[in-house]
């Protein structure tokens, strides 16, 4: 159901899904590391929380970061 309705596979809808609640903790929580952000959006390691992010954002977590909030 979710390929055909959202043309993507399932790990790619979770995955854009934390991805998402990651940018909305980034802005919302300034104070959290790049590793509490990763482990809170639900990603095991910090590893691939960053490929999954540059993979959704064509951005690094840190340049995505530096952009969206007044750091």
């Amino acid at each position: 159901m979710i390929n055909e309705e959202f043309n993507c596979s399932f790990s790619d809808f979770i995955n854009a899904k934390r991805i998402k609640y990651a940018q909305d903790l980034i802005l919302s929580s300034q104070h959290l590391t790049q590793e509490q952000i990763a482990e809170q959006s639900g990603f095991s390691n910090n590893t691939s929380f960053c490929r999954i992010f540059k993979q959704h954002t064509k951005t690094t977590f840190k340049e995505w970061q530096k952009k969206n909030t007044l750091q």
